[in-house]
């Protein structure tokens, strides 16, 4: 039996987490028992507790993810959290005594400080997931720099991830792979008479929540029966959902745009909907709310050109814009259109069935797993 130690700092609040979930409840459990160590608590807690997984909150879990802009201050503003990094390893080290932890799984490349102490301490085989797009600039060459020193294999959730990475470690001894994210399971089926719009992410500025509201205007403005749900949380304390609530305020958009808050179970609001938007500034259109989306059947609007999950006319819209018009413009073609609709579905039903299942990704996991603990041992 191989146990493994898989370290998280969300809790259930965001992409990360739930994708981790994806994976280790899929493991099988006849040659790999996970144990789960948490930053933040939530709903997650109780999901592995239903499959008898063990999971452990340790507070002072530090991560750092550097930006394009800004990186310096944001790494200022963690340093209170830093100083706590030291307990958090201890913590680990008494887990990974007490269960008798084989390797270590950072979810996420902003642990890569937490890397490079525990395998100071440990000498653990250590796996880590890419799941940003690091920035490049000193301070995404450091991220890189100790995660190819420390770090034994890397996943990336797409080729996007797997260039950048590359490009900033140079001669990087380091190996990694391409690991899709898994698609959640969702009972029931896409609904064309839904007048729901739905986005799935963090309140903040690069995820593009405010892009939503020149599309909320247009639609208002042409009385449309579609109307926009957006589901997150304001993780930055910042204020920004109040400032959006403002807006919509202001303007008298509410029947046409809703700050819905966070939602544990994002599956449920899918079912609900016609399509899915993505206004992220970033870019990046493969996260864990287009992949779940267009695999459960919706077509997706979203910012970017690249189309190793939405593939423009196919699945859904790809726009380097986000103009309220012309996403205004897509949504109404869509919803006057039944028969591209049923097409954009299907086909996104089809891609996840073969591309986000999680069969592949299982093997391919649990492949790299079996063959560093065997070199371990």
């Amino acid at each position: 039996m191989i146990k493994t130690l898989h370290i998280d700092i969300e809790g259930g609040w965001g992409g990360s987490s739930r994708s981790l979930y994806e994976l280790v409840s899929r493991l099988n459990r006849q040659k790999i028992s996970p144990v789960i160590a948490h930053r933040s608590k939530g709903p997650i807690q109780k999901k592995y507790a239903e499959l008898g997984i063990n999971t452990v909150h340790i507070p002072e879990i530090y991560s750092y993810a550097p930006r394009l802009q800004k990186s310096l201050k944001i790494f200022i503003g963690s340093i209170p959290r830093l100083i706590k990094i030291f307990t958090a390893v201890k913590k680990i080290e008494q887990i990974c005594d007490e269960e008798g932890i084989d390797l270590i799984h950072l979810n996420y490349e902003g642990l890569f400080l937490m890397a490079w102490l525990l395998k100071l301490r440990l000498n653990l085989p250590m796996v880590c997931h890419s799941r940003t797009h690091i920035p490049k600039n000193i301070f995404g060459k450091i991220v890189v720099l100790f995660l190819s020193k420390f770090v034994d294999h890397m996943f990336f959730i797409s080729d996007n991830e797997v260039n950048r990475f590359k490009l900033l470690a140079g001669k990087s001894r380091n190996t990694g792979e391409l690991l899709w994210n898994i698609a959640t399971k969702i009972e029931g089926a896409p609904n064309f008479e839904s007048n729901h719009i739905i986005y799935l992410g963090n309140i903040s500025l690069d995820k593009g929540p405010d892009r939503l509201i020149p599309v909320a205007r247009e639609l208002k403005n042409r009385e449309s029966s579609l109307k926009i749900f957006v589901y997150g949380a304001d993780r930055s304390g910042k204020g920004f959902d109040e400032e959006l609530r403002n807006r919509i305020r202001t303007e008298g958009l509410e029947t046409h745009i809703e700050l819905m808050g966070h939602t544990s179970r994002p599956q449920d609001e899918l079912v609900k909907s016609f399509a899915l938007l993505r206004p992220s500034r970033s870019n990046d259109p493969w996260g864990r709310d287009v992949i779940e989306a267009s695999t459960f059947g919706l077509p997706v609007i979203a910012a970017g050109k690249y189309e190793g999950v939405i593939q423009n006319n196919f699945n859904g819209l790809l726009t380097l814009t986000f103009k309220g018009d012309e996403v205004a413009d897509f949504l109404e073609r869509l919803k006057s259109d039944e028969v591209l609709w049923q097409k954009f579905s299907r086909n996104g039903i089809q891609q996840g069935h073969e591309k986000f299942s999680g069969k592949n990704q299982v093997k391919q996991f649990s492949a790299v797993i079996e063959r560093l603990t065997s070199k371990h041992w």
